[in-house]
């Protein structure tokens, strides 16, 4: 006796139970019965799992801030912060020089985790700073990654003189960029000063210096 196969094969004898099946579809599992089509997803449509049913088609949706952008075989996601690096440090450091030096302990890394990705730089600090000689003097200030530095001009902190030396100065400085580093290797951000006048001493004493670095998706 000839065997005649079924049409459409069902699936006990290995085949999909279905005549036709829906080009660029996704195909689910139903036990013994035939093959459910699931449908054609659009730009950015996934499968979501649904507990006990049929998974269904959807696309992400942003929220506080994550923006997401669907496109042909692609989901995009910007505006998210990846991760936070901080430092909350007591420093002093005094220099004498009117080219910029180091800060002490005023520094901070972090490891972006994509080389598209920007960091939030955020420096605050509460000085007080000394002026041991006679003559006028400034305070510069600068913010840099690596050796290159952030900020455009050299940043006056304070001016003053005093006609006997020890003249102080106390005040609060913020500081805020948005940098794109272009790497994934470990990243640093520094602070530095000078003085403008050579012959002249300040001192950074009993400084609180708050570093925050910000890793965010572009």
């Amino acid at each position: 006796m000839a065997y005649k196969q079924p049409s459409p094969q069902v699936v006990a004898e290995g085949g999909t139970g279905l005549s036709t099946i829906t080009d660029h579809g996704i195909l689910l599992g139903s036990g013994t019965g035939a093959i459910t089509p699931l449908g054609v997803a659009t730009n950015g449509q996934i499968p979501i799992g649904s507990t006990g049913a049929d998974p269904v088609l959807a696309t992400l949706t942003g929220d506080d801030g994550v923006t997401v952008t669907n496109g042909a075989g692609t989901i995009t996601l910007a505006g998210k912060v990846v991760q936070i690096q901080s430092s909350n440090k007591i420093a002093g450091s005094g220099t004498t020089s009117s080219s910029m030096v180091d800060v002490t302990s005023a520094s901070l890394s972090i490891t972006p985790t994509s080389a598209s990705n920007d960091i939030l730089v955020l420096f605050n600090w509460l000085s007080e700073h000394g002026n041991v000689s006679s003559t006028n003097f400034e305070v510069f200030y600068n913010i840099l990654r690596g050796a290159t530095q952030l900020n455009t001009t050299n940043k006056i902190w304070s001016t003053g003189k005093s006609t006997l030396g020890g003249d102080q100065h106390n005040g609060t400085q913020t500081y805020s960029y948005i940098d794109s580093p272009a790497t994934t290797s470990a990243t640093t951000y520094k602070l530095q000063h000078s003085i403008s006048t050579t012959g002249s001493t300040t001192t950074l004493t009993s400084s609180e210096i708050n570093i925050v670095l910000m890793e965010i998706v572009t």
